[in-house]
């Protein structure tokens, strides 16, 4: 399977009721570290997006390095990839602990809402809920 790699910053910007957001994309590759501050710089929230096979590596690190260090105070954590991984409980348990262990390590909070099992392959839990993977059950707290 080949390897996606954002190249480019893409920002969107959307207005709700209220609000105006900025979604911004940047490379979280190494080579592209420059971008990635530059993105994140301007951000409240931050998702990190973990592969479901691979779980947490050093860039992960990295960027919650950065991430810390940029005040970024909510992070979500995307597990991606799910399909890959037969969309396992288990594989996404132990990816969530994973990187559980390392928000704990930079001070951030860790509470079930943070952690959403994805794929972006398939759609689920981008662009419409999951249908199927009942061992998930992703509630909106206001």
């Amino acid at each position: 399977m080949k390897e996606e790699r954002t190249i480019d910053t893409v920002s969107v910007m959307f207005k709700s009721k209220r609000n105006y957001y900025t979604i911004t994309d940047v490379p979280g590759h190494k080579e592209f570290i420059k971008n990635m501050l530059t993105g994140a710089s301007h951000a409240d929230v931050a998702v990190l997006v973990i592969s479901a096979e691979e779980g947490v590596q050093e860039q992960t690190r990295r960027h919650m390095l950065l991430l810390k260090m940029l005040g970024i105070k909510q992070v979500f954590v995307a597990v991606n990839k799910m399909d890959a991984v037969d969309y396992k409980k288990e594989r996404f348990e132990t990816v969530k602990n994973q990187i559980s262990e390392l928000l704990n390590s930079f001070g951030y909070r860790t509470e079930e809402k943070l952690f959403i099992p994805v794929s972006a392959l398939e759609g689920d839990n981008i662009y419409r809920r999951s249908e199927g993977k009942v061992w998930y059950g992703m509630t909106v707290q206001r």
